[in-house]
Parts: structure tokens; sequence; C-alpha cells
């Protein structure tokens, strides 16, 4: 071979070497971007995700004060109303009763 195909060649190789150098600097920071970035996108993620649960948890408990409250309006009303009941029936008990000893007693 000549010297000038020698040179040429050897010039090929270094450009070449020099390309691969590049290519993986290239790659090694495109890497490092991905990582950052996916980094960025969990964290963001994260914080989107903790803000609308804690939305879903509000208005989990904003429903349940509600539900207890209607429950405890109901409940009342229902105690009410069987304490009504409970003394209309003790006054038919007692008439029953006394007309009993009343009979009883004639």
């Amino acid at each position: 071979m000549s010297r000038e195909s020698i040179l040429k060649i050897q010039e090929t190789e270094a450009l070449a070497e020099n390309m691969v150098v590049t290519a993986r600097a290239r790659a090694q920071q495109m890497l490092e971007q991905a990582e950052k970035d996916g980094q960025e996108l969990c964290r963001t993620t994260e914080e989107q995700t903790t803000e609308e649960l804690a939305a879903m948890l509000k208005e989990m408990q904003e429903r349940t004060a509600g539900l207890a409250e209607r429950m405890e309006g109901e409940s009342t009303a229902e105690a009410d109303e069987m304490k009504k009941n409970v003394a209309l029936r003790r006054k038919i008990a007692e008439k029953i009763i006394i007309r009993g000893f009343e009979a009883k007693c004639r």
C-alpha cells in the first residue's frame, strides 16, 4: 500500500473512533436526560395523585358526615316514636291491670 492509502485509512479510523466516542457521549447524555425526565414525571404524577386522593378523601369525609347527621336525625325521630308507643302501651297496660284489680275487689 502506498503511504497515502495508509494515511487515509488511519485518518478514516481516527474519524470513526471519534464518531464512536461522540455517539457514546451523546447516548450517555440522552440516558441521563431520560432518567431526569422520568424522575420529574414520577414526582409530578405523585403530587397530582396525592392532591386527587386528598380531594377524594375530603369528599368522602363530607359525605360520611352528612350521612351520620341524617342517620342521627332518623334515629332520634325513631327513638321518639318508640318512646311515644311505649308510653301509650304502658297506659293501656295500667288500665287493664287496674280493671283486673277492680273486678277482683268487687
